[in-house]
C-alpha cells in the first residue's frame, strides 16, 4: 500500500475517535460521537477551488471557462456552489482546469477541462484510493488486493486509457506530475520521477516524507515545489503567510499567468484567501471588474476605429481614422494617440503589431508599430505593401489577421494563400462589394464577402466548426489539376438579405437588412449568443455539438445597427445605441456568463470596435471611448475571509 500524497490532490482523513459510550444506568450520559469536521480537504487547479466537505459533498468556485468548477453555464463562480452528481467523496484533487474525487465505493469521477460539463466516471481495473492532477496529467493509486495498490496515469485527454506504472519505482508521495519513491533495486535512494525526467535525492538523503521532500543529515529538501513552483504553505511567499496568524490546516494555491491565489482552510469551513485573482477564487461573490470607460483625448471627427489582435492582453492596441483621413494609435488606458504618417486613408485595418492604410488613390500601405516597455508606442513611416497586393487599386480593406484587401471587380486579395503559405487572389463571382470580413487562426483561414445583393459567400481552407453558415459543420478546401489550392465556398443560409458582415477567429456574425443579427460557427464560448449550452453533456472537444453550422440569432438584443467580433466573442449596437456584447471577453463582467448578450456601461454609439482585452466605440459626438478589461499596472492583492455554506 502506498502512501500518497499530492500537493493538488488532497486527502480526507479520519480524526481519531473514541467509540460512543452506550446508555447505562439511569442518569449516566450518552456521549455522541464528535461530529465530522465541515471541511476535510482542499485543493487549487489553475484559477479555481474545490473543498470537499464533512458530509462528502464538494462545492468548487472559481474560473469555469472548462466546467473545472461545475455543471453551470457560468464562466467564472464567486461563491462556494455543490457540484451535482458527487456525493460520499473520500478524496478530490485540483490541477490546471479539471477537478477529480474519489468516492467511498472506490469510484473516481473527473469533471471539467473543456472535456466534461458533468462529473464523469473515469474507469480503472479496481477501486481507487487517491488520485492526483497536474495540468493535463492524472495519477490515480488502484487497489490491488488486500494491503497493495498499483499507480495508474496517463493525461485527461485519454482518461479511459491510463496505464500502470512499470518503471521500478515504489511512489511514497506524489507532487503534481512527479512520483516520489525508493528506486529499485537499491534500497536507500530516493528520487522522484515525471514522465520526462528524474529529479536525484541530494547528497545524503536517506528517506523521502509524505509530502515528496527529501529527509538527510542537512534537513528536509523540496526540489520538486522548486522545479514546478508549487507552495505549500511553508514555503509559500511572505505576502500569503503573514495574512495568517498560524499555519491553516489546510492551504491551496491557484497559480496562473497574472494571478496567484492562496486560500487557507479550517476544519470549521472558514476559508481565508490572499493574492491576485479575478475569476472568483477569492470565492466572496467578488469578481475583477472592467476599468471604468474612458474618452481618449485628443480625438474628434472620428468615422473609424480598429482594435488589434490580441497579441498582448495587457496592453490593446487601437487606431481611428478621421472624416478627413488622418490616423492615430494608442495603447487603450495607458498611452495617449500618436498621429501616423498618414494623411488620406479611406479605410484601415489593424493587423497584429502593423496598421494597413487604404489611401484615396486606390493604393495600400501599412505602417509598423512598436511598443517600448508596454508604455511607449511608436510608428514607423509608411510604405507600400509588397507581393501581390502592390500595383494594384482596391476598394476596400479585409479586416484581418491576414493582410489583404478587394478589388472594385471583386478579387480578394492575401498575402498568404491558405494551404499553401504563398500569395494568392480568390475572384469571387460579384460584380460590386458592399462589406468584407475575414478570420483565422493557427490552422484555419477564411473570408466572407458580402455582395450588392445582400448575400454572404464564405470561402476556407479547412473548417470542422461550420464556419461556411450553408448547414456543414466540416468542409475542405483541394488542390485542382492545375496543383492550384480551391478553397470550400459555400453561402450563408440567411433569412433575408445582410448589411454587415463580421468575422473573428472561428465565428461569423450578419447584420441583416432589417437590423436582425445572425451568428454561425463555434460557440464554445458563447461567442453566438443564443444562450446555448458552451458543450453538450459527455461531449468531446471536437464534436459538433459546439458549433452552429446555421445562422442562429443572439437573444435578448433585438436589432441591430453595427456589430463587431474578435477572437470568441462578438459586441453589437442595439436601436437605442446601446453597447452589447456576448461570449469569452474581459470587457464582460466576470460575474456574467456571457452565454447571452451584457448590456456595457457606455455611452450612446454610432460604431463599436473589439478585441479580447477591450472595447472602443465612435459615440453621437464623433469622439472614442474606449472600456479595457482592467486598469494597467499590476492588480493589487486582496484578500477575504468566509465559510463553507452547511
Amino acid at each position: 500500500m502506498f502512501a500518497l500524497i499530492a500537493l493538488v490532490a488532497v486527502g480526507c482523513g479520519q480524526a481519531s475517535q473514541k467509540p460512543a459510550r452506550a446508555a447505562g444506568a439511569a442518569g449516566e450520559p450518552i456521549v455522541a460521537p464528535p461530529a465530522a469536521p465541515r471541511l476535510r480537504a482542499l485543493a487549487a487547479g489553475e484559477q479555481h477551488f474545490c473543498a470537499l466537505r464533512g458530509d462528502g459533498r464538494v462545492l468548487c468556485w472559481g474560473n469555469n471557462e472548462d466546467f473545472q468548477a461545475g455543471d453551470v453555464d457560468d464562466q467564472a463562480i464567486g461563491t462556494p456552489r455543490l457540484v451535482e452528481g458527487i456525493a460520499g467523496a473520500t478524496r478530490i484533487a485540483a490541477g490546471g482546469r479539471a477537478t477529480c474525487a474519489v468516492l467511498g465505493d472506490g469510484s473516481l469521477t473527473c469533471w471539467g477541462n473543456g472535456l466534461w460539463r458533468a462529473p464523469r466516471v473515469v474507469p480503472l481495473p479496481g477501486k481507487a484510493r487517491d488520485v492526483a492532477l497536474g495540468g493535463d496529467t492524472i495519477v490515480v493509486e488502484v487497489e490491488a488486493g488486500p494491503g497493495n495498490s498499483t499507480l495508474f496515469g496517463g493525461t485527461l485527454g485519454r482518461v479511459e486509457k491510463l496505464v500502470p506504472f512499470r518503471d521500478g519505482n515504489r511512489p511514497r508521495a506524489i507532487k503534481s506530475i512527479f512520483v516520489c519513491g525508493q528506486t529499485l533495486p537499491a534500497p536507500g535512494a530516493p528520487v522522484c520521477r515525471s514522465s520526462i525526467e528524474t529529479i536525484p535525492a541530494p547528497a545524503g538523503a536517506t528517506a523521502i516524507d509524505d509530502d515528496g521532500c527529501f529527509i538527510g543529515p542537512k534537513g528536509r529538501a523540496c526540489p520538486v515545489e522548486d522545479k514546478l513552483h508549487l507552495d505549500g504553505f511553508s514555503d509559500a511567499p511572505p505576502a500569503w503567510r503573514r495574512h495568517f496568524e498560524t499555519r491553516p490546516p489546510l492551504f491551496a494555491v491557484a497559480h496562473f499567468f497574472g494571478s496567484d491565489v492562496g486560500c487557507g482552510g479550517y476544519p470549521d469551513g472558514r476559508i481565508e484567501c490572499h493574492g491576485i485573482g479575478d475569476r472568483g477564487q477569492f470565492g466572496d461573490g467578488r469578481f475583477g471588474e472592467p476599468s471604468p470607460p474612458a474618452p481618449v483625448a485628443g480625438l474628434a471627427d472620428v468615422a473609424q476605429v480598429r482594435l488589434s489582435a490580441d497579441v498582448d492582453k495587457n496592453h490593446p492596441i487601437a487606431c481611428a481614422r478621421t472624416r478627413g483621413g488622418a490616423v492615430s494609435c494608442w495603447v487603450v488606458g495607458e498611452t495617449a494617440p500618436i498621429a501616423l504618417p498618414i494623411q488620406d486613408a479611406l479605410d484601415i485595418t489593424v493587423n497584429l503589431v502593423r496598421v494597413v492604410a487604404l489611401r484615396r488613390d486606390g493604393t495600400v500601405v501599412e505602417i509598423p508599430l512598436d511598443l517600448h516597455e508596454g508604455s511607449r508606442l511608436v510608428a514607423g513611416a509608411a510604405a507600400p505593401l509588397k507581393g501581390p497586393l502592390a500595383k494594384r487599386r482596391y476598394a476596400s480593406l479585409v479586416d484581418s489577421g491576414v493582410p489583404g484587401a478587394i478589388t472594385p471587380e471583386g478579387q480578394l486579395v492575401q498575402t498568404r494563400c491558405p494551404g499553401s503559405g504563398n500569395a494568392c487572389v480568390s475572384t469571387y463571382d460579384v460584380k460590386s462589394i458592399r462589406a468584407r470580413a475575414a478570420g483565422w487562426d493557427m490552422d484555419r483561414t477564411y473570408a466572407c464577402v458580402l455582395d450588392d445583393k445582400g448575400v454572404i459567400q464564405c470561402r476556407v481552407n479547412d473548417t470542422e466548426v461550420g464556419i461556411l453558415g450553408d448547414g456543414r459543420v466540416v468542409a475542405k478546401g483541394a488542390y485542382d489539376a492545375a496543383k492550384r489550392f480551391v478553397m470550400a465556398e459555400g453561402r450563408a443560409a440567411l433569412p433575408g438579405p445582410a448589411a454587415q458582415v463580421a468575422a473573428a477567429v472561428a465565428h461569423v456574425c450578419a447584420r441583416l437588412q432589417t437590423g436582425e443579427l445572425r451568428c454561425w460557427g463555434e460557440d464554445l464560448y458563447g461567442a453566438l449568443g443564443n444562450g446555448g449550452p458552451r458543450l453538450p453533456k459527455g461531449a468531446a472537444a471536437n464534436e459538433p455539438g459546439r458549433v452552429s453550422a446555421t445562422p442562429v440569432a443572439p437573444v435578448g438584443i433585438g436589432k441591430v445597427l453595427d456589430v463587431a467580433a474578435s477572437t470568441s466573442a462578438t459586441c453589437a449596437l442595439d436601436e437605442e445605441n446601446a453597447v452589447w456584447c456576448w461570449g469569452q471577453t474581459s470587457v464582460i463582467p466576470a460575474s456574467s456568463s456571457g452565454q447571452t448578450p451584457v448590456r456595457l456601461d457606455l455611452p450612446k454609439a454610432t460604431s463599436v470596435a473589439m478585441s479580447h482585452a477591450a472595447v472602443c466605440i465612435i459615440t453621437q459626438k464623433g469622439e472614442v471611448v474606449c472600456q479595457r478589461d482592467r486598469a494597467p499596472g499590476r492588480p493589487k492583492d486582496r484578500k477575504s475571509s468566509f465559510r463553507l455554506p452547511e
